[in-house]
């Protein structure tokens, strides 16, 4: 399986900023899948949008990183390249978590509702609504 991980530094020992935009560098790794041991294949220094294209070019099935803003979070999500939290590990921590399953996946970008709260709202607002279609409506007059 071949991932991309958005780090610090060129190496296993480089760290994973807060946010994707904070990487200086995309490390291409592939991983056996039977052995669990990992190779950097490639490392990219990170200069603008040309590293969407690395990820797709590379067939990544996987990115781990910090946060999404919301344009990364869609390419990667439209290009179905699933999403994982990566924030304060380093590369070799990050992959170790990932291989036992401890890693969170992103599910919306920054700033944004995931959409099992959306849900959650829009119940919300339905039984609100319907405890206030129930109510019986008062008429008042008012006095002159």
């Amino acid at each position: 399986m071949r991932i991309a991980v958005a780090a610090s530094g060129n190496s296993f020992s480089g760290m994973i900023p807060e946010r994707f935009s904070m990487s200086k560098y995309l490390l291409i790794i592939d991983i056996d899948e039977e052995t669990l041991s990992s190779d950097i294949v490639k490392s990219i220094k990170i200069k603008g949008d040309d590293i969407v294209k690395e990820i797709l070019n590379e067939n990544c099935e996987l990115v781990i990183s910090g946060i999404l803003d919301r344009e990364m979070f869609d390419f990667l999500a439209d290009n179905q390249i699933t999403r994982y939290d990566g924030t304060g590990l380093c590369v070799r921590e990050a992959i170790e978590k990932l291989n036992g399953y401890k890693l969170d996946m992103y599910t919306h970008a920054e700033n944004e509702i995931s959409c099992s709260e959306k849900v959650r709202i829009k119940e919300k607002i339905e039984e609100e609504l319907k405890w206030e279609k129930s109510r019986p409506m008062k008429i008042r007059f008012l006095k002159k």
